[in-house]
Order: C-alpha cells, then sequence, then structure tokens
C-alpha cells in the first residue's frame, strides 16, 4: 500500500479488548512459531510488565484468538479467528465470521428480503 492510499481499518473489536491485543496478534501473526508473553515483551515498544502481557494473552486465548500450545510454558500461537480479525473478517464481540456484504464502508447491510438497515 502506498503513502497515497487511504485506508481506515475497519476490526470488529468487543469491548473487552484493548490496544495492547492488537498489536499482540499483530506480532503473532508474522511469527512461524510459539511465544510467550516474555517473547511479546522483547518485541513490544511498550512500557507493559510480562505479567500484563501474559494476562492479556490468556484473554485472547479465552476469547478464540489464541491458542496456548505449551501448558508450562504458557506459548501461544494465534488462532484462524485471530487472522481473521486483524484482516477485518471477524466480529470478536459477536464470535462470527463476517462475510463481503458485511463490510461495506457506510455500515448498510443488505438483509434477506432486500431491505437495508444499519
Amino acid at each position: 500500500m502506498s503513502g497515497t492510499d487511504k485506508y481506515v481499518l475497519m476490526r470488529h473489536r468487543a469491548e473487552w479488548q484493548v490496544l495492547l491485543d492488537d498489536r499482540i496478534l499483530e506480532i503473532m501473526s508474522d511469527e512461524d512459531r510459539a511465544l510467550d508473553a516474555a517473547d511479546l515483551d522483547e518485541r513490544l515498544n511498550v512500557d507493559y510488565s510480562t505479567a500484563h502481557i501474559r494476562r492479556r494473552c490468556n484473554k485472547l486465548a479465552e476469547e478464540g484468538l489464541l491458542t496456548r500450545v505449551h501448558p508450562k510454558k504458557a506459548a501461544y500461537v494465534i488462532t484462524d479467528e485471530g487472522r481473521a480479525y486483524l484482516n477485518e473478517e471477524y466480529d470478536v464481540a459477536n464470535h462470527v465470521y463476517l462475510d463481503e456484504s458485511s463490510k461495506s464502508l457506510g455500515g448498510v447491510q443488505e438483509g434477506a428480503n432486500g431491505e437495508q438497515g444499519i
């Protein structure tokens, strides 16, 4: 994407999500291996404790965006739902994948009977 492209990120977040959650998911998406909170702490340019990052990973795992793959080390990988969320294809609050009609810029979706709603 060039600097002249205008693109508004329209991820479908849940009320419980914080900005750190998106950053964790973005890092996990770029990795080809499981990461734990200490690994994430090394990659994040933020001032959060490893314990706080671990709590956010646990919440993301509870909600299906990460999967815990190592019980003792608490290492995680991103799920298909986590990747879909980053790609604006998953609604975290409602735990549903979005189809193309739900991504309209105006937020207007056409119902089954042809009527439009917001």
